[in-house]
Formats: C-alpha cells, sequence, structure tokens
C-alpha cells in the first residue's frame, strides 16, 4: 500500500474513534470506477437527506478526500510535504430536526483540526494545519459545508541514492570514481543523458583523455539505489 493510501486510510480510521464522530458517517473517498464513484457519492447524498443514519441521527457526513503531494521547500532533498483534506459537509434542514445530530459543520471542522493537530500518525507522519487556513468554507450550494487542511513530511527514505561521482584530472587523463563501493558510473561526452538507457554513453572503465571543450556529464548506479545525481563539467 503507498504512503499516500495508508494516511487517508488512517485518518478515517483515526476520526471514527472520536466522540464528535458518534453520529458522522465518514467516507473515505477512493473512486477506482464509476460505479464506485456513483456509489460513494450515493452514500454521501444519503447521508445528509437523513437517509443513511449513524447511530439513529443523519444531517451531516464527512469526507476523507485523496491526498496531494509536493515538494517542500524547507526541507532537505528526500522529503514530501503530503496534504490532506477533510470535508465536512452538513444539511442543516435535517442536522437540526429531530433525528439530527445537532452538531454544526463549523463545530465539527475546529473538533477536526484540534485533534489532527500534532497527530502522529506512526513513522513520524505528524500532522498539522497552516497557521491561517486550515480550516475554510466550501461551496457546496444548498449545504453548510468546511474542508479541514492538514499536512505532514513525509521521509522519502525507500531508496539510498548513490553518491554522485568525482571528476579528477591528472596528465591531461581524466578519472572518474564513486564513494559507492561496486557502482557503476556511465558518462557521456556530448552533454547528452549519462545513463544506460542512452546509446550514446559509456560506462567508465579507466581514465580517458580529456577532450577540450567538451560537455562531460556522468551519473553513479547500483542496483537497488536510487541514481546518483549528474555531474556536469566543461572539460578544458
Amino acid at each position: 500500500m503507498n504512503i499516500l493510501q495508508q494516511l487517508q486510510l488512517d485518518v478515517g480510521g483515526y476520526l471514527g474513534t472520536l466522540g464528535q464522530y458518534q453520529y458522522v458517517p465518514i467516507t473515505v473517498v477512493r473512486p477506482r470506477d464509476a460505479g464506485a464513484a456513483t456509489l460513494i457519492q450515493t452514500n454521501i447524498n444519503n447521508a445528509l437527506a437523513g437517509m443513511l443514519k449513524k447511530n439513529g441521527k443523519g444531517g451531516i457526513a464527512a469526507m476523507v478526500l485523496m491526498p496531494s503531494a509536493g515538494v517542500p521547500v524547507d526541507k532537505v532533498k528526500g522529503f514530501l510535504r503530503i496534504e490532506l483534506t477533510v470535508r465536512i459537509i452538513e444539511n442543516p434542514l435535517v442536522n437540526e430536526g429531530a433525528e439530527g445530530t445537532h452538531v454544526p459543520a463549523e463545530q465539527l471542522a475546529l473538533d477536526t483540526l484540534m485533534y489532527l493537530h500534532g497527530w502522529d500518525a506512526g513513522r513520524k507522519h505528524e500532522f498539522r494545519g497552516d497557521e491561517s487556513n486550515a480550516v475554510r468554507a466550501a461551496n457546496i450550494v444548498g449545504k453548510v459545508a468546511y474542508d479541514v487542511t492538514v499536512y505532514c513530511y513525509h521521509g522519502a527514505d525507500n531508496a539510498q541514492q548513490v553518491a554522485v561521482p568525482v571528476m579528477t584530472v591528472g596528465g591531461g587523463d581524466i578519472t572518474l570514481t564513486c564513494a559507492a563501493a561496486s557502482a557503476e558510473i556511465w558518462y557521456t561526452l556530448d552533454g547528452s543523458f549519462p545513463g544506460p538507457s542512452n546509446a550514446e554513453a559509456v560506462e567508465y572503465e579507466a581514465a580517458f583523455a580529456s577532450v577540450p571543450g567538451a560537455v562531460l556529464r556522468a551519473a553513479a548506479y547500483k542496483g537497488g539505489n536510487a541514481p546518483s545525481d549528474v555531474l556536469e563539467r566543461i572539460l578544458s
């Protein structure tokens, strides 16, 4: 199971343990096909109409939407920022009626943020809410709706990256080395991509003569690891 799916399911499961969600059905939105998407929307509509109740009450529902990911500028390489939104939708006509929960969407949104902010889902996936925009109104006609958005950082450490090759020049020859033992080094002199997928690339075996003006590019590869960054030098 990938990390986006795991965190989405974890948040749905966690909310279901809270007393504030005693009467609130939670839908983890993962529409894999048209039939599943239709069923999800039908369940949500029925919950808002009071036809799908939880513990005898209805009129409000929560959806854990599919997460998104980005690269945070305030983290070192190898981290992702995963953002996840819980959408809370209330039908006031039902929710404030005799069989309604009488829990307004605004209050449930604030409670949701309070409990998710600072919650660690494991592996240091500690959720946070943005300071000024964690709770915002969602534009759903005829309903009172709020989006609660939180984020966590994920260290993408499942594949160690190979060290970048090092170039040294001696006696007019170019030598390439890599700190990773048994790593393969591939290089090009025409500025193209230095990897085994490129027919112009050469696997480094021994020192070679420098070609003044050539664009040397080199990268290191090792099975089970992410390829290195590309070393690029203009030879002189």
